[in-house]
């Protein structure tokens, strides 16, 4: 079987508005948003590619009042954890911090990116997939929120170059209204 390309860094990227328009990224552009599609809980945007099996996806969660470096693991288990995913069938490769400057966001106490894998039963197919997953987190403990933005391709896609289109995303990002928090 032929490996699908992954997404590349100079795919032409889209500002589009999250969460009414409370914040805003930068997509690549042959994402759409799936609220067109399905609901989505409030707390979330989702986006998928229009011909991979790729998503992107914001949630809004409340802070956890864990040591920053352990914000990511945290947040990694908890979606393991949803995703039916045993321990065994979980590895976190690494959780770095992200350098803040390098981020639109000037609101954030600490940034962190977990690159893992978990196995997840997709779409209610019986056969597992084992799926890597780039999770960041971004602590606004002023607001008592967690910003998750996690990226989920199928290994088998490949996602060796996404780390860069990724952390494109994660720069992109900016808080408008910060009233979402009231």
């Amino acid at each position: 079987m032929e490996r699908m390309a992954s997404l590349q860094i100079d795919e032409v990227l889209k500002e589009v508005q999250l969460f009414g328009g409370a914040f805003t990224c930068n997509l690549p552009s042959a994402f759409q948003d799936v609220s067109s599609l399905r609901d989505i809980p409030d707390n979330q945007e989702v986006w998928v590619h229009s011909s991979h099996d790729q998503s992107i996806i914001v949630e809004l969660v409340e802070y956890q009042n864990i040591p920053d470096h352990q914000a990511a693991g945290y947040h990694f288990q908890d979606l393991a954890e949803s995703n039916s995913s045993t321990q065994e069938e979980t590895q976190v490769s690494s959780v770095v911090p992200l350098p803040l400057e390098q981020l639109s966001m000037n609101q954030l106490s600490s940034g962190w990116l977990l690159s893992g894998t978990q196995k997840v039963a997709k779409f209610n197919k019986p056969d597992e997939s084992t799926i890597k997953i780039l999770l960041s987190v971004l602590r606004l403990p002023a607001h008592t929120t967690d910003i998750l933005v996690s990226f989920n391709c199928p290994i088998e896609l490949g996602a060796d170059d996404d780390t860069e289109m990724f952390a494109s995303v994660l720069k992109s990002i900016k808080l408008l209204n910060p009233s979402i928090f009231v």
